[in-house]
Formats: C-alpha cells, structure tokens, sequence
C-alpha cells in the first residue's frame, strides 16, 4: 500500500474532521481507514489461500502469514500536518488498528522524510505501539540536519538507505509506481 502523506491535502482534511464544520466528518473518515483494513485483511487471506497456507482461524488478526508492507511518500510533508486535529485523529485511528489489526503490517518504508520528520514523528511517536514503531525504515538519504535521530532503546524507527533495490525486493516491482523503482504505471496516488 503506498500512501503520499505529503500531498495530502492538509486544510481540506482539517475541515472534514472539525466536527463544527462537517458533521459526522471524522467518523467517515475513520470508517473509510476501517473498510480499508477489513479489505487489505481479506487480500491476506486470500493469498494465503492462494499459496495453501492455513492457521487456526483465532489467530489470523493475530499474526497473520501474509503482510502488508506499507511505502509512505512524506515529499511535501509541512507543519499542516501537525494540526491537532489530524493528530487526534490519527490518534483514534492508530487504536483502532492496534486493537483490531495489530499484526497487519509488516513492514512500513517511509521516503522523502525531510527535515520536518522528525518534528511529525516526536508527535506521533508516543501514539505509536513499540512493536510497530520498530517496522518503520526511514529512508536517511533524504533526511535533513534536523531530523531527530532514532532511538533503538525506545522502539523508535530504524534509519536505514531504503533505495529502490530495498523497495523492489520488499514490495515488488509490479506493486510499485515507476518513479519509486518498480514498474507500475498506473499507481493511484492512495491504494
């Protein structure tokens, strides 16, 4: 799944979660993301059929055998996306999906990360469980002077030079837009 947070569009997203201005806003929002999980859940398991893998039902949300690995494109990323809104709205998000999709993603590939990344992520950061926050591979070849390091002893995300290679072995280059080193042409800037 690639998801281009820098290009979110920060106010729009602001004004459809201000409860004042769209009712109802967040909660469709959330049930989108929601929708979203249930259908990368049953692309697992379909898969896992496909390739004759079988685990007692009980345990699938668990620990699933297939995973998601998720490519997130933070060019463009400001200080919009630290509108408090957002947060807290990431916040009920990330609940919810350490509640109900714990084991899910398997890997998380964050690119272009800037100098305002680690600004976002001291912000996140405390929202985030250990075990997921120690997938998060950040791409240090686009991180600025600012960037706060990482801090292994907390579960922090791992600094590493992802590169094309990395993605193309981890995501697959027919799963991967052109401009990030696969072959896909038709990439929709969310899918």
């Amino acid at each position: 799944m690639i998801e281009r947070v820098g290009r979110w569009d920060c106010t729009r997203l602001g004004v459809l979660i201000n409860p004042e201005k769209s009712p109802g806003g967040q909660e469709r929002l959330i049930r989108g993301h929601i929708l979203a999980c249930e259908q990368l859940l049953q692309a697992c398991e379909a898969d896992e059929r496909r390739r004759g893998l079988q685990q007692p039902e009980a345990a699938k949300r668990e620990q699933p055998l297939t995973q998601v690995v998720v490519v997130m494109d933070l060019a463009g990323l400001g200080s919009g996306h630290m509108n408090r809104r957002l947060i807290n709205c990431f916040q009920t998000i990330n609940a919810i999906d350490e509640a109900n999709y714990p084991e899910l993603v398997g890997e998380i590939h964050v690119l272009n990360a800037g100098w305002f990344f680690g600004t976002l992520w001291a912000a996140i950061r405390p929202l985030i469980d250990t075990t997921t926050a120690k997938k998060v591979r950040v791409d240090h070849a686009h991180l600025g002077p600012a960037t706060f390091p990482p801090d292994q002893e907390a579960g922090c995300w791992e600094q590493v030079h992802v590169g094309a290679d990395h993605l193309v072995a981890s995501v697959g280059a027919e799963f991967l837009p052109v401009e990030l080193g696969g072959t896909r042409t038709d990439a929709a800037p969310y899918h």
